[in-house]
């Protein structure tokens, strides 16, 4: 009818084509330092953006492990996860950073008489 209603009922058709969205995951990093032979979570789901995401609680602010660093014995204290999205995934990899500090370990002296 190239527009123009006619005297009976116009057909119009049309079609779609499904284009899926993006997926995006959660990766974990330690910051600079990190406890040796702690290992990062790992969350193999794909979220799509505005999806919520939980962070992982394997390791839980103020966990400490004994251990080295630089050659000093002490103890890593776990800071906690620094989360730019919130829990909310954006358009590319949310990007969940781990952090510990390293307290070295008090020192004694023996001291004969």
């Amino acid at each position: 009818n190239n527009g123009t209603m006619g005297d009976k009922n116009a057909s119009i058709t049309g079609s779609w084509t499904f284009t899926e969205a993006n997926k995006y995951q959660v990766v974990y990093n330690w910051g600079k330092d990190a406890p040796a032979g702690k290992e990062l979570p790992k969350n193999s789901d794909s979220y799509y953006a505005g999806d919520h995401y939980t962070v992982d609680t394997t390791y839980k602010k103020n966990d400490t492990v004994k251990g080295e660093k630089d050659g000093k014995k002490g103890m890593w204290t776990f800071s906690g996860w620094t989360d730019l999205n919130n829990g909310t995934m954006g358009d590319k990899n949310a990007s969940i950073t781990g952090s510990w500090t390293f307290t070295e370990a008090n020192k004694y002296q023996v001291v004969y008489n």
